[in-house]
């Protein structure tokens, strides 16, 4: 994180990046799993258009792999 947004714990929502390094995996997995559908996100309708990944939802999917692996 660069800093300049609130800390990673008080926020709803986490940008790609983030949320790979939160489930050990790279950004190209976490396209690879928006993709499948294995996953939700939302853009942001700002100029940036960034993915994001609300923390509930990496909390979900990562309690299923731990389900199935």
């Amino acid at each position: 994180m660069n800093g300049s947004g609130p800390p990673l714990l008080s926020r709803i929502a986490v940008t790609e990046s983030e949320a790979a390094r939160m489930l050990s995996t790279s950004t190209k997995t976490m396209q690879r799993l928006r993709n499948a559908g294995a996953i939700k996100f939302f853009r942001l309708t700002d100029k940036t258009g960034k993915t994001m990944y609300r923390l509930a939802e990496l909390e979900k999917f990562a309690k299923s792999r731990e389900a199935t692996g």
